[in-house]
């Protein structure tokens, strides 16, 4: 069996309620499948700022669509981020809207994560 990527045009209104059920099923597994390996499949990855080993800025493109990261980097340790932006544009980046904000918590100087919560400051 083929595996089945989601597909932004499924479902279709007019198809019939069979075809509906199966195709919000593959589009929630392929969903899952993106969150489970952390990736979204299709989109290519690319290190806009920073370095390949502490990126401050992160782009996946698929066509028209980005998901942009910018990260902020622990000054006490090389390897911990501390907070990470995300944004989506659907125009090539001409312009992004803001998603959420993650910050991240450790464990003294340790990459031990002990908490992360989302809000809403896009700073």
């Amino acid at each position: 069996m083929a595996y089945t990527a989601f597909a932004e045009n499924k479902p279709v209104a007019s198809d019939t309620g069979l075809v509906v059920v199966d195709d919000m099923r593959a589009n929630l597994m392929a969903l899952r499948d993106y969150q489970v390996s952390g990736r979204l499949f299709g989109f290519d990855y690319s290190v806009v700022t920073g370095t390949d080993a502490a990126p401050t800025e992160i782009l996946y493109s698929s066509g028209t669509e980005r998901v942009k990261i910018l990260r902020v980097w622990d000054a006490n340790s090389p390897v911990r981020t501390t907070k990470n932006r995300y944004y989506y544009s659907s125009d090539s980046g001409g312009s992004y809207d803001f998603i959420k904000r993650e910050v991240i918590a450790y464990t003294g100087v340790a990459v031990d994560i002990t908490t992360t919560t989302w809000d809403d400051t896009d700073a």
